[in-house]
């Protein structure tokens, strides 16, 4: 009998969960999506209760199809989320999501003063809209009365956690990219929490991602599971996919695109970036994830279908009609259609389609905006390699390597080999490799099959000249963004 883990990743457009064993087969899947609200401008807000509802949703579905009991339940989430409950732990906001950018003023505010200086040089997280800090000093501002009746600040990860086991806590993983924590130190900065009018009361307790809790009576009976099965905490995401992929080797890089991308490597060590372009998250044992996010990744062919064509296309149609013709012709497409995060961090910038002329068609507008994608990636590796090292092996995943022809472009962009495993996903991987280790259980999550994507170095030259003008383009249209936000 294959004893297995059951990973619960919750993530931005839905939550997925795996059944791993030990040594890495999966034996069943299930993913239950959740929308996201654009409520007002620069809002991005989720229904907490749709969240919880699709963790449970899906452990109860895999637990019904494969018949039999985990060892544990381990956790991946993504990062940035806020909400606020009062003592009873019911909801006074709903989830805020990284996405959301309604705190540009304060975090503008913040980024030029000294206490924005300290944030970023003792927590690695770099001042932005998304990180919790703003979101914070947002709804102190302009919500007082919501943020007085707040007996805790957490996150989607520590609102599961808590209605599954009674405990508020938060790993250092995700704590480490609230802006709120000392990360080198792995305490709870006081200078921040004052800034915030907030104590480590309103905050949950600080535990490592081995830390294990205990289901709830109520809670192990409604899942139709044994009180006795342990809850792993898990980690962040960004920081389990480095795990999950094997990329925790000096050298190593790992790039996802998925709704959104990101690019990180791993260091023994806490580090940060003189120009405030990359992050520092915590991993556990000593590990950094050192890198950067784009707020625009695969979110925006849903955009496009949606907001320009009014009517949906599925992302291998879009694709495919993206590289049906060989180039843009000279189209380039600025990304940052929900401003942008690394290296840029300007709520302020938006996309932009420069070039256009009669002979361009639909087809190209399609293509520009995918190579736009892989551009902001390009730029986000600069960053992280000057910061780290220059990767010397580059592992992808993410939704986006379901097209072979995208983790072409992205190779060709680069100029560097890529490699694409079989891993189902990197997170969940990590999540599970990070699960077996809580329990003491060796595990071998090594990949089946590794597809290697080579550059072609003649288009990889032509993408240089491309890029550089993709660079200029940000420079010069830098303050118009700004005064057209303005308007």
């Amino acid at each position: 009998m294959n004893h297995y883990i059951l990973t619960i990743d919750i993530g931005t457009t839905s939550t997925k969960a795996f059944a791993f064993t030990a040594d890495g087969l999966v034996l069943a899947k299930y993913q239950q999506p959740y929308p996201t609200f654009y409520q007002q401008p620069n809002f991005a807000e989720q229904n907490p209760h749709e969240i919880l509802a699709a963790v449970k949703n899906s452990i109860k579905h895999l637990l019904k199809k494969i018949g039999r009991e985990p060892l544990a339940l381990s956790f991946s989430s993504a990062m940035h989320s806020m909400m606020a409950v009062d003592a009873n732990g019911n909801c006074l906001t709903p989830l805020i999501i990284w996405a959301d950018n309604r705190s540009e003023l304060q975090a503008e505010e913040l980024k030029n003063s000294d206490l924005g200086n300290e944030i970023y040089q003792r927590g690695g997280i770099p001042i932005h809209p998304m990180s919790p800090v703003c979101k914070l000093r947002w709804l102190k501002e302009k919500q007082p009365k919501i943020f007085k009746l707040t007996a805790k600040f957490i996150s989607i990860k520590e609102y599961v956690c808590f209605k599954l086991t009674g405990e508020y806590v938060i790993d250092y993983s995700i704590a480490s990219a609230t802006g709120l924590l000392d990360t080198e130190n792995l305490i709870w900065n006081v200078r921040v929490l004052q800034y915030c009018q907030i104590s480590p009361h309103h905050l949950s307790t600080l535990c490592d991602p081995e830390h294990r809790l205990t289901l709830l009576p109520t809670s192990a009976i409604e899942l139709g599971i044994s009180i006795n099965t342990p809850i792993i905490v898990g980690a962040s995401d960004g920081c389990l996919a480095n795990l999950g992929s094997n990329t925790l080797n000096a050298g190593d890089m790992a790039i996802t695109i998925g709704t959104s991308g990101a690019v990180r490597m791993a260091a023994s060590q806490f580090k940060v970036d003189q120009q405030q372009r990359t992050f520092c998250y915590y991993l556990s044992n000593k590990k950094f994830i050192i890198g950067g996010a784009s707020n625009n990744g695969a979110v925006l062919l849903n955009w496009f279908g949606n907001s320009l064509l009014m009517s949906h296309q599925s992302a291998e149609d879009f694709l495919r009609d993206a590289f049906s013709v060989a180039s843009t012709e000279g189209l380039i497409f600025l990304p940052y259609v929900m401003g942008e995060r690394a290296p840029l961090y300007d709520a302020n910038a938006s996309g932009a389609y420069i070039g256009l002329t009669m002979k361009h068609n639909q087809a190209h507008l399609k293509r520009a905006l995918i190579e736009g994608i892989c551009f902001a990636i390009k730029s986000i590796v600069i960053s992280v390699e000057e910061v780290v090292t220059p990767a010397n092996r580059i592992s992808v995943s993410g939704g986006f390597i379901q097209s072979q022809a995208w983790v072409q472009l992205v190779c060709d962009v680069l100029g560097k080999p890529l490699e694409m495993d079989s891993n189902e996903d990197a997170s969940s991987v990590g999540a599970a490799m990070l699960g077996f280790k809580a329990l003491g259980i060796e595990a071998s999550f090594a990949p089946q099959s590794t597809k290697v994507f080579s550059p072609d170095l003649s288009k990889h030259e032509y993408f240089k000249k491309e890029f550089a003008i993709f660079q200029s383009l940000y420079i010069a249209l830098k303050d118009d963004f700004k005064k057209i936000k303005q308007l």
